[in-house]
């Protein structure tokens, strides 16, 4: 398996959608809620910090007491989640019919997992756990819509912009009932080369592979459909070996596409081809699920069975039906799926299945089939075990992630060593790079990182990325000052005698396996695929890539596409102003016929040619 393959689903997490006037519905601007703030340099509040702080404490509060509280736990986040299964289902093809952008309703359903996530652990928090469920679907469906619309929508992106206002990266003014967030800094290039890569990634998936396997999706729906049959006004369907097959094919690539880990690794006592065997079948299952209710006939697309409910063990024989893995191993992966609210930071998406009552479990399709399911592994193991098993597992990922970049090298002049041992206190060199040739000296600090979806978990990953800078400051300066100390550790004499000392080039740099940004300037911070690039493009002639490194060469613009705006969102009776960047999807000035080339500009891997409208961004229209 090529570990470097994978799905960045993260260049579009955190789009929002802002509507304008009604007469230019179609040109809706998408909100990048990674607000610009993630690579400002930090800074000292500015004055208003009692102000700023009392207006936080009011818009925490603010949902309590809302009517949706009324209802039992179990109630309520049956009826959230039927209100976000609806939002993912209907409010993305509304948006893809008004502008064409399948971009745009694929960051519709981010939209909806934001909300849902801080709904629901205002659901534990607030609604009385008697562990009575009523599923009576009636006009109660609209509280809950509100609640999830109207409270949890626009508190999360608040809380963002507390975020960055609380490391320091914004700076707060109060005026009256508006408070506007700014950014400390004019925003760096890193932020720009950030957002290009993370486009360039998620276009590059339109592939053959993908067009046939869709094109065989598409066929096994009038079959679906026929299967569908409707029972005491619920829906129920049977699953026949070609619909499964087809469908887990779609599911079995979504998983591929974004694996970085190899199968046989061991996580927790079982395998990742365990876990993901089990991911898929649910997700298959998800799929299956939602596209009857969709289809159903049903006014309103069956929004009382959309949400699935079923016991433990009704999953788990599921599971051991569609698969050869052992029902204790199945367990135990279906154990670390179900939601932990006691989690600190813990998120609805890493954990899909919500216990309802001591015998029901909701499985929402969306949840599943919205997700990153490898990176949500790995969160929660990560909160579940010790830290120093955790520390062993990334120590692992990162030696694989070396063997990685040494199998893109091919150059006779270069001598790599990994996990290079200096004196301590300093810390380890995870790759050295000797070019005897161009006579130069990289040292790479590895930091191989899951993509973040909040914006807590990127400055999460963000201080991993600082630290791994700090450490490499440390090193070059060491590698500086006692070099021939430092080459002996890693090669032979016979090689150390034919480096020039006196005028080597020592350079330094952090390589991560995805794209986070960093705010200290001091080392250069590159995503692997960059790095590789680099190397080839310049050579493999060291002293030019460590020159290029320092240059930032490698760093792009933000793509004409994308602006920079300020975000407006009334709550609690407050309108904030928040800095972020926002899509602007194609306008079509012209209608588009179905046969014309794709105004996204898409094109046929295999024939060169600019894909049909019809087969691109028409598809749903």
């Amino acid at each position: 398996m090529n570990v470097v393959t994978r799905l960045r689903e993260h260049s579009g997490r955190y789009i929002k959608s802002r509507a304008g006037p009604p007469h230019r519905v179609a040109v809706m601007e998408l909100i990048w809620s990674l607000k610009l703030s993630l690579c400002i340099s930090r800074k000292e509040f500015t004055m208003g910090e009692t102000d700023i702080r009392k207006i936080e404490k009011e818009i925490d509060i603010f949902h309590k007491g809302h009517s949706a509280y009324n209802y039992s736990k179990a109630t309520a986040i049956l009826n959230l989640l039927r209100s976000f299964e609806d939002g993912c289902r209907l409010m993305g093809p509304i948006e893809m019919a008004l502008t064409s952008s399948k971009e745009m309703m694929e960051m519709n359903n981010r939209f909806f997992l934001d909300a849902i996530d801080m709904a629901i652990k205002w659901v534990y928090s607030e609604c009385k756990d008697d562990n009575s469920i009523d599923f009576t679907c009636d006009d109660r469906y609209l509280t809950f819509s509100f609640l999830l619309m109207y409270n949890a929508k626009p508190y999360t992106d608040i809380c963002s912009a507390y975020i960055s206002y609380s490391r320091g990266y914004f700076s707060a003014t109060v005026k009256d009932n508006k408070v506007f967030f700014s950014i400390n800094k004019p925003v760096p290039k890193i932020i720009h080369a950030d957002y290009s890569v993370e486009i360039k990634n998620k276009n590059s998936r339109y592939n053959l592979e993908l067009i046939e396997i869709m094109s065989d999706f598409k066929k096994v729906k009038d079959e679906t459909i026929s299967q569908i049959r409707i029972e005491d006004g619920h829906v129920n369907y049977t699953i026949t070996p070609n619909i499964w097959a087809k469908t887990k094919r779609v599911l079995e690539y979504q998983f591929n596409s974004s694996r970085e880990i190899p199968g046989d690794w061991i996580i927790d006592g079982f395998t990742l081809d365990d876990y993901s065997n089990i991911w898929i079948t649910l997700a298959t299952w998800m799929m299956v699920h939602s596209t009857s209710c969709y289809f159903s006939g049903i006014t309103g697309g069956a929004l009382q069975d959309v949400v699935l409910t079923k016991s433990f063990d009704e999953i788990i024989q599921f599971i051991g039906n569609r698969t050869d893995i052992d029902e204790a191993i199945i367990r135990k992966i279906i154990s670390l799926l179900v939601f932990d609210p006691k989690i600190r930071n813990n998120d609805v998406i890493y954990q899909p299945i919500i216990r309802l009552t001591t015998e029901l479990y909701a499985l929402s399709p969306n949840l599943f089939l919205n997700s990153s399911p490898e990176r949500n592994l790995i969160s929660i193991v990560n909160k579940y075990q010790d830290k120093k098993e955790y520390s062993t597992f990334t120590n692992k990922r990162e030696s694989l992630m070396a063997e990685v970049i040494l199998s893109g090298f091919n150059n006779s002049g270069w001598y790599v060593k990994p996990s290079v041992n200096i004196p301590s206190p300093f810390p380890d060199i995870d790759l050295l790079i000797l070019d005897i040739v161009n006579n130069a000296v990289l040292l790479c600090e590895l930091k191989w990182l899951s993509s973040a979806d909040s914006t807590s978990e990127v400055y999460a990953r963000q201080d991993d990325i600082d630290k791994g800078v700090e450490q490499s400051e440390i090193t070059i300066k060491y590698f500086k000052e006692n070099l021939l100390d430092g080459l002996s550790r890693a090669y032979e004499k016979t090689i150390i005698d034919k480096v020039d000392i006196e005028k080597v080039t020592i350079g330094a740099c952090v390589i991560s396996m995805n794209t986070i940004r960093t705010t200290l300037d001091s080392i250069p911070v590159i995503n692997i695929d960059q790095f590789t690039e680099l190397c080839k493009k310049d050579g493999y002639n060291l002293k030019t890539i460590i020159n290029q490194l320092e240059q930032r060469s490698y760093l792009s613009g933000l793509p004409d596409k994308y602006s920079e705006v300020s975000q407006k969102i009334e709550y609690a009776g407050y309108t904030f102003e928040i800095p972020a960047i926002t899509f602007n999807p194609i306008i079509h000035s012209e209608k588009v016929g179905r046969n014309d080339p794709c105004p996204c500009g898409k094109v046929n891997p295999l024939t060169g040619k600019p894909i049909k409208y019809k087969k691109c961004c028409g598809e749903n229209i």
